[in-house]
């Protein structure tokens, strides 16, 4: 993200105001409960009308690229405020109106906070599903627990359904932002700040609902407060905007056993806390829920297992076949090639043998083209055979062989040399008879300034010369490149 001209200046100033609202805001937090009604009112509406300015300053500083969730935190800061001024006029149709803003309000603050983590988390969306599975689970036990059958009709459908809604939409995006803080590569002041408000917003929520006392509404209120007072100092802190940028990118998560069973736990535990629940009333109906619940995710889990598994099967062996070589299952020339530019890249000591085998067109002449792909297996096998752990054998195509030593220098690929002779002296047997073959290798050190396919010409050359040694019978011959 590009720095505006005068950035450092504007960045001293935004501190020194983030530093006045959140002393300002801690002593009217504080000092909240000694006020009478209207000064509450006041220091409440202080701190609402704050936390706006500080998002509108912070809205003017940030790129007009990444300035969506501000502009969402502006809007729902400016219908929150107006939710209160409603209020304070007293009567039920102010309350009521002044309840259905508040609620809206809160609402797109969710969502500028979803909006930031699909920003953010582009590049772990799974996780992000996972996390948020988990956090709507949390929400449903907190659910339960706050609403029994037992107590079911001491508030209004209307109370409990916005608490349900508040429930549910906090946890999951909160699970969604413990998930972005838990992966960051560097530390997020910004993200925690939208964290802490959030839990801060569900818990208030959680205490207003529970009020039966007025020092509980008190306590909300100050809930609230610190909410807005996060949320003002989130939108005008320097490492916020950053958020609006992708994460660090990460591979697919796997569908591991663990994960899997932490998303069945998830899907099965509100239906069997309520199952529970009913069950404890005296209702039978509940075992039915537990054991329906539990058996149902247990084999949605099963399946969703086996078709991960399936596919992570299927992808192996797409990458396999991408990079292997069909008959031999050797590496193949691209992958070959790829591999060794690798290794050239970082300065490895590296050292290419090309292999052109000796006899090859007459077994393909005389017992068939299957003999001479059995030939071909066979001579791979016993290639692997002759090199270390850490080198590359490779079909490089036709009766073409390439292998790579790692960390090696002339001498060593002369013992290689020496073993491949061993390995190619003894007879092949095919299924049309015995057949002899023997190998022409050039021999090709790395050099500081060679580039994959010029090492590989130089073999290439070195092995022709090889092939021009004269000899009666199929061998070994070697030679070096120049």
């Amino acid at each position: 993200m590009t720095r505006r001209p005068g950035g450092a200046k504007r960045d001293g100033g935004n501190q020194r105001i983030r530093t006045a609202y959140v002393v300002t805001s801690t002593l009217l937090i504080v000092g909240y409960p000694f006020l009478n009604p209207a000064g509450q009112a006041t220091a409440y509406s202080l701190v609402s009308f704050g936390a706006l300015f500080l998002v509108l300053v912070g809205l003017t500083a940030t790129e007009p690229a990444s300035r969506l969730p501000w502009q969402l935190l502006v809007t729902a800061l400016i219908i929150i405020n107006v939710a209160i001024l409603v209020s304070h006029a007293g009567t039920t149709l102010a309350q009521d109106i002044g309840s259905l803003l508040d609620a809206v309000g809160n609402a797109i603050v969710l969502a500028a906070a979803l909006v930031l983590v699909v920003r953010r988390g582009r590049n772990d969306l799974d996780g992000l599903i996972d996390a948020t599975i988990v956090g709507f689970a949390v929400g449903g036990l907190v659910w339960a627990a706050l609403m029994p059958p037992s107590r079911a009709d001491d508030a209004s459908l209307a109370s409990r359904a916005a608490l349900f809604l508040v429930l549910f939409a906090l946890t999951g995006v909160l699970g969604a932002l413990v998930r972005l803080a838990g992966t960051a590569t560097e530390a997020t002041p910004a993200l925690v700040l939208l964290s802490t408000a959030l839990a801060l917003a569900l818990v208030a929520n959680i205490v207003l609902f529970l009020s039966t006392e007025p020092w509980l509404d008190v306590l909300a209120s100050m809930m609230f407060m610190a909410t807005y007072t996060c949320v003002g100092v989130f939108g005008l802190h320097p490492a916020a905007a950053r958020l609006a940028d992708p994460g660090p990118a990460r591979p697919g998560d796997a569908l591991s056993i663990r994960r899997l069973t932490l998303l069945g736990v998830a899907v099965v535990a509100i239906p069997a806390v309520i199952g529970t629940q009913i069950l404890l009333g005296g209702n039978a109906n509940g075992l039915l829920l537990i054991f329906g619940s539990v058996l149902v995710a247990s084999l949605v889990m099963l399946r969703i297992g086996r078709l991960s598994g399936q596919r992570a099967h299927a992808e192996r062996a797409l990458k396999h076949q991408a990079t292997h070589d069909g008959l031999t299952g050797l590496t193949n020339r691209p992958h070959f090639v790829a591999t060794l530019a690798e290794e050239l890249s970082v300065g490895q000591d590296s050292t290419i043998l090309f292999c052109d085998l000796n006899g090859f067109k007459t077994v393909n002449d005389e017992h068939g083209h299957a003999a001479g792909d059995q030939l071909l297996v066979e001579v791979a096998q016993r290639l692997e055979l002759c090199v270390r752990d850490t080198d590359v054998v490779s079909r490089f195509g036709g009766d073409e062989f390439l292998v790579l030593l790692r960390n090696a220098k002339l001498v060593d690929a002369h013992t290689i040399c020496e073993r491949i002779a061993s390995a190619l002296a003894d007879p092949i047997g095919l299924s049309s008879g015995p057949a002899n073959v023997g190998a022409s290798i050039g021999i090709a050190v790395a050099a500081g300034d060679a580039d994959a396919e010029h090492l590989i010409s130089r073999a290439d050359r070195a092995m022709y010369r090889a092939k021009a040694i004269q000899s009666t019978r199929p061998a070994v011959r070697v030679a070096e490149a120049a």
